[in-house]
């Protein structure tokens, strides 16, 4: 669309009738830009119809507006000319203003020093949860009096197993095989757990010092102590106990909290209700 008969909607004719009003005018390009403040480069881009070299189409056309007011012409006339030329520039060029690109939205990256401290936090949380739920479901000990009940001899000697609660005399508590020890007055025997189990023990001594801790599955806990040693196990089911060479199993079911005293002449339980310390 053109707006006065002396304008092309060619960008290339556009700015040769601007250069020559200017002329016409009796001013320079350095005269345009001295009262106008417009950069050179971009009056000599308006002149010889290089729009691709023009600042956005609202810029441009504030320029042209100034322009003409400086060659004494009707700004609004060569503002509506320079739209008709500008749209033939967006539809030569192919970016003709009714099609609108966005760029792509930018990818977000990972502010690692904002997430390092909330995964540490999370995993701090997940590991007091679960030392709060071993506490809370954490088998209580069974406090007491009591006698004691000796072990019967298994069939294989090599692997006796200690039956439930049988009381006996103790002149017929069956005598191990004797077993030469370090140290007199102490006992040596080891706790192992079956490698699916878990299981928590806690002894005294014959000093009186205790300790209590957890054993995980697979794994073997040797102690060398004074004798005798009170014993407690969290989960008899998933331990074998064996005192001085001698192996016992089938100390109690999966979950079952055991009272045992160990000493160097083999493993008794106690019975329920006992003095465990």
């Amino acid at each position: 669309m053109t707006t006065d008969r002396r304008f092309s909607t060619s960008p290339m004719d556009f700015g040769s009738e601007l250069r020559r009003l200017r002329e016409s005018a009796g001013l320079t390009m350095e005269d345009i830009a001295a009262e106008t403040k417009i950069s050179p480069r971009i009056l000599r881009a308006l002149e010889e119809g290089k729009f691709k070299y023009l600042p956005e189409k609202v810029f441009s056309r504030n320029f042209v507006r100034q322009y003409g007011h400086i060659i004494g012409m009707d700004d609004d006339r060569l503002a509506e000319a320079f739209e008709a030329a500008w749209s033939s520039f967006e539809e030569e060029s192919g970016s003709h203003s009714g099609v609108l690109v966005l760029p792509p939205p930018p990818k977000r990256s990972i502010h690692w020093a904002l997430v390092v401290p909330i995964i540490l936090a999370a995993v701090g949380l997940l590991v007091a949860a679960v030392l709060i739920w071993r506490t809370w479901h954490q088998p209580p000990e069974l406090p007491g009096l009591g006698a004691v009940a000796t072990p019967v001899a298994a069939a294989s000697p090599a692997r006796p197993a200690v039956t439930a609660y049988v009381p006996a005399p103790a002149a017929e508590v069956a005598e191990p095989t004797p077993v030469q020890r370090a140290e007199e007055g102490t006992v040596g025997f080891s706790v192992t757990v079956t490698p699916l189990g878990e299981c928590w023990l806690r002894y005294r001594d014959a000093t009186g010092r205790t300790s209590r801790e957890l054993v995980g599955g697979g794994r073997t806990r040797r102690f060398h102590l004074p004798s005798p040693v009170r014993l407690t196990l969290g989960n008899a089911g998933a331990v074998s106990v064996e005192v001085e060479g001698r192996s016992f199993t089938d100390l109690g079911k999966d979950g079952q909290v055991v009272h045992l005293e160990v000493t160097p002449e083999g493993l008794t339980r106690l019975r329920p209700g006992s003095n465990d310390g």
